[in-house]
């Protein structure tokens, strides 16, 4: 006999409830949130099978809120759940407005030690997409993901490297009639991901992490095989110039230990309204200001959240000795 309490998912209140909540940890990428929630909904919706397998409507219901959940958690998933997630709901991701499936990814990757795991996971990756038989295009003569990465090859190449034949391929879907613009953005998605797992992570091209360097005495970022200049402020250069991947900062009180990263930029103090003398920004607003324009997964945002957090802790000790 089912578990009572999980029984509470059969009732409207809780199924409102359960679709608001997913509507924000959507809104906001929130992936420990999702990764939490998912575990939820999996262990009630494995509690009460019967009563789902009378209402398939429902199972249904729940079933959709586990996807949207999975592809935001996705960075917390094994690997086992990250290949099934792909291999049937691949195309799923066309529905989250705005998600980057590849960021998604790196950040996965990034978890991962080893290089040569991370190569392995890549080729698993493209194998399941060689199995996906989800419908990509409805009115082009292909129309499933893996005819759809097979054609691509034969045209491209297996390695993908040649960029005038992918740039020709693209343009020749872009201009045919039979495939959507919509549809040409989604195919896009799946061939960028399929040359990211076509790149070895041992590779400049393929490597993952983001490295700060300076080159003629200007920082630059090494990233995906190319030096790209830094034209930021001078805070943004001292915290990439600071940064240090290993080093843990631990909260000294409630204030210091907020999460930072999840707060709202802070209001602007700088008046533009009046003639009179601009107030003067600390380093650490400042920081915090151009903190959201950075992708959480990417070296500045690491960097910068490190710094701010530096800053806290040396000013909170400045305020204890008062």
């Amino acid at each position: 006999m089912s578990d009572n309490k999980y029984k509470k998912i059969l009732e409207k209140s809780y199924q409102d409830l359960a679709a608001d909540v997913v509507a924000g940890i959507m809104a906001t990428d929130d992936q420990p949130k999702a990764f939490q929630f998912l575990r939820i909904l999996e262990k009630a919706v494995e509690a009460i099978p019967q009563e789902l397998k009378e209402d398939a409507q429902l199972a249904d219901f729940y079933q959709d809120l586990i996807i949207k959940l999975e592809f935001i958690a996705l960075p917390s998933l094994n690997d086992k759940e990250i290949l099934t997630l792909l291999k049937n709901n691949f195309c799923y991701q066309f529905k989250l407005d705005g998600y980057d499936l590849k960021r998604k990814i790196r950040i996965k990757l990034l978890s991962i030690l080893l290089i040569e795991d991370r190569n392995k996971l890549k080729e698993e990756f493209k194998k399941i997409l060689l199995e996906n038989n989800e419908e990509i295009t409805k009115n082009f003569e292909i129309k499933i993901v893996k005819d759809w990465v097979k054609n691509y090859t034969s045209k491209i190449g297996l390695d993908s490297k040649d960029k005038l034949a992918r740039a020709q391929y693209m343009t020749g879907l872009k201009s045919n009639k039979n495939i959507s613009a919509a549809e040409y953005e989604n195919l896009k998605v799946l061939f960028d991901f399929f040359d990211i797992l076509n790149t070895a992570s041992d590779t400049p091209d393929g490597l993952e992490e983001e490295y700060p360097m300076m080159v003629n005495g200007k920082l630059h970022i090494f990233r995906k095989g190319v030096l790209e200049p830094v034209h930021e402020s001078k805070a943004v250069e001292e915290a990439l110039k600071n940064y240090s991947p290993d080093e843990k900062i631990d909260s000294i009180n409630e204030d210091v230990s907020r999460d930072v990263l999840s707060e709202q930029p802070s209001q602007k103090i700088l008046s533009v309204s009046t003639p009179e003398k601009p107030k003067t920004i600390s380093r650490t607003t400042e920081l915090e200001e151009i903190l959201d324009s950075y992708s959480p997964s990417s070296l500045e945002y690491k960097a910068i959240s490190q710094e701010i957090m530096r800053l806290k802790k040396t000013e909170a000790r400045k305020n204890a000795k008062r």
